[in-house]
């Protein structure tokens, strides 16, 4: 039952979505949260296509380390992105670090025969997880809608990751667990977004406001615009070109230039 999950392409075809996704969007703005939590999805894609693509196989040291490796990178890069989100700078080695060290401490510990049976890795993966659900339900850049349905997704769906391989590929435990699992990862994708797309709004208001306020502060509070060629009355009631009187007000010398627009309107030719 688990291969046919995993085979069926479902949980690839999700996290791909959501991947190339966040990564136009960590390319359009360079958030740091954002490309934190690219990396995560990343590391998510990888174990799933590598589930996708390889055949079922009884686990091997190797291959027990590698996929420990991976969950861990996943939790690490979701933990950092929430610590961005809230404003603290999450340090980057952290990352490799712990995705390293902890699969490395978990084989010398089956090696050893010491605590036989405990899933080690998903219970890192899954407590990481849940810290990084505490972090963004404390966002308070985000309306705590937001930010709460978003951490929930993300606590459900580490919930769901650390214990569906552990429950029995019949059962229908095993079914329900898989598609919560499913449906939080879609929920985590959504929540990724809507906090892209509210940060970013509010950063584009608050340039707004300070180029308005800026323009205030040099030009006066109050300037007459001619409707047609856009010349400026002064004090003195003369009226004269925009650039002209900017710079009279402001002390800055304004150059001139052709945007693109005008360009093509005024010299195609040249195009």
């Amino acid at each position: 039952m688990r291969s046919l999950v995993l085979g069926s392409g479902v949980p690839l075809m999700m996290a791909s979505v959501c991947f190339f996704t966040l990564g136009y969007l960590a390319w359009l703005r360079r958030e740091r949260f954002l490309i934190w939590w690219l990396f995560a999805w990343g590391f998510l894609l990888t174990r799933l296509s590598w589930h996708f693509l390889l055949p079922a196989s009884a686990p091997t040291e190797g291959t027990v380390f590698f996929a420990g490796m991976l969950r861990v990178a996943f939790a690490g890069s979701l933990l950092s992105g929430a610590l961005e989100l809230r404003g603290r700078h999450a340090t980057w080695w952290y990352v490799p670090i712990a995705a390293l060290s902890v699969p490395t401490l978990i084989l010398g510990i089956t090696r050893l025969g010491l605590l036989p049976g405990v899933p080690f890795s998903l219970v890192v993966m899954t407590s990481i997880v849940l810290a990084a659900a505490w972090q963004v339900a404390n966002a308070v850049r985000l309306p705590s809608q937001e930010r709460y349905v978003t951490a929930a997704a993300i606590a459900i769906h580490g919930l769901a990751a650390g214990l569906s391989p552990r429950l029995d590929d019949a059962g229908v435990l095993f079914s329900t667990v898989t598609l919560v699992g499913w449906t939080a990862q879609l929920m985590v994708g959504f929540g990724m977004l809507a906090a892209f797309f509210r940060i970013g709004n509010e950063r584009d208001i608050a340039e707004a406001r300070a180029i308005g306020a800026s323009l205030t502060a040099a030009l006066g509070s109050f300037v007459a615009v001619c409707m047609h060629c856009k010349s400026v009355r002064d004090d003195s009631h003369a009226w004269q070109q925009l650039e002209y009187f900017a710079a009279k007000k402001s002390g800055t010398a304004i150059s001139h230039g052709l945007c693109p627009r005008c360009e093509e309107q005024h010299y195609p030719e040249y195009r």
